[in-house]
């Protein structure tokens, strides 16, 4: 999900996580925002309310890098 800030992403990204988790799908998040103080617990905390699991590295990794890694840990499970 791409936007400018303030347009609802994480939220919209969590509404469709929930819609697909049940639609029957199995669901991850990624929490690939390092850059805005507050990304990853905003994500995590729409997780937890929607009982869906999110994968984080915290700040310290580059997007892409969470993103691949978020890749292999589905793949592998």
């Amino acid at each position: 999900f791409i936007g400018v800030n303030g347009v609802r992403k994480s939220t919209n990204l969590a509404k469709v996580a929930f819609m697909l988790k049940n639609a029957g799908f199995s669901v991850m998040l990624a929490a690939c925002d390092v850059f805005r103080a507050g990304a990853v617990e905003q994500l995590k905390v729409h997780g937890a309310n929607i009982d869906i699991s999110v994968f984080d590295r915290g700040y310290k990794e580059e997007p892409p890098e969470v993103a691949y890694q978020a890749i292999k840990e589905v793949n592998f499970k």
